[in-house]
């Protein structure tokens, strides 16, 4: 009987966890999955440096919820969406994102995904520093994104970091659900994957490599 007590208690206990994860949720409504996607807009622009880049899977900086939208309430206070998730790790899509986004810009030649058999001039790597939704001020809703990016020459023995930047962006969220906080993020990532491109487009791989 003692037992039976023990797991009722240890059950509704969970049942309670669960719900306070979603204010207003209820433990019976359904999981919400969401994918990050943006769009390069305008024609491929080949650039005269020919590379072949292979970028990394993005690892995420501890706070950041690879899996659940992550809201901001106060100045210390986080909050995770238990019901509305990202379909698959939140680093591997703005790395995905980011890969084809060089693709269809040309700026770099041909751009491999991890774990490709070919042999990569260079490796982009990045860290997702800043990921959420700020509600601190409910008229002035916006998504906070920034991400670190590296370069990496790896064509000598030595590997070396040939270009490094980090780059911040925010965006309005219209209305307090999950379509318009992805649709936030989005527009957050496409002004981020832009100003990586321009900035990109500048980098003088001949002189990179010819250093020591």
């Amino acid at each position: 009987m003692r037992t039976q007590f023990c797991l009722l208690l240890l059950s509704s206990a969970m049942s309670a966890i669960v719900c306070g994860c979603s204010p207003g949720a209820k433990a019976e409504d359904p999981l919400n999955y969401f994918l990050l996607e943006v769009q390069r807009p305008g024609a491929r622009e080949p650039a005269a440096d020919s590379i072949t880049l292979m970028v990394q899977p993005f690892p995420a900086s501890p706070g950041i919820d690879q899996r659940e939208l992550v809201f901001r309430r106060g100045m210390s206070r986080y909050e995770k969406n238990y019901y509305d998730r990202f379909v698959a790790d939140v680093g591997s899509q703005v790395a995905e994102q980011t890969r084809r986004w060089l693709a269809q810009s040309g700026c770099l030649g041909q751009v491999l995904p991890p774990g490709s058999s070919v042999d990569a001039t260079h490796l982009l790597e990045g860290n997702i520093a800043k990921l959420y939704s700020d509600f601190r001020e409910k008229a002035n809703a916006q998504t906070v994104m920034e991400i670190e990016f590296f370069l990496v020459d790896v064509r000598t023995r030595k590997a070396v970091v040939v270009f490094h930047e980090t780059y911040d962006a925010t965006a309005e969220i219209p209305e307090a659900k999950a379509e318009s906080i992805i649709a936030a993020h989005n527009q957050c990532l496409a002004g981020i994957l832009q100003k990586l491109e321009i900035d990109l487009r500048g980098v003088d791989f001949a002189a990179a490599q010819a250093s020591p």
